[in-house]
């Protein structure tokens, strides 16, 4: 089954330096996170700062989403990190 992510809540948590943000498989919350180091790897003008950091979330949410998609598909767990090799 794949997540549906039914709203565009996301946010940044300083202390893992990652957005996290949350799908869902029916009733089954499922939490994703992506690291800053991996949206700099695909947003290369990211700057360091949590505006800028969003913004970089942003523009590739689909394809963040996506992926978490894949991951989730593959490893059924209710917390799902991207990762660099995921792209």
């Amino acid at each position: 089954m794949l997540l549906n992510f039914l709203n565009d809540s996301r946010a940044y948590i300083t202390g893992k330096n990652c957005v996290r943000f949350w799908g869902h498989d029916h009733t089954i919350e499922v939490t994703c996170e992506v690291g800053t180091e991996v949206l700099k790897l695909i947003h290369p003008e990211m700057e360091n700062s949590e505006m800028s950091i969003l913004k970089a979330f942003d523009t590739h949410h689909l394809m963040i989403k996506r992926i978490g998609n894949k991951n989730y598909t593959q490893q059924k767990k209710t917390f799902i990190q991207i990762k660099r090799e995921d792209f």
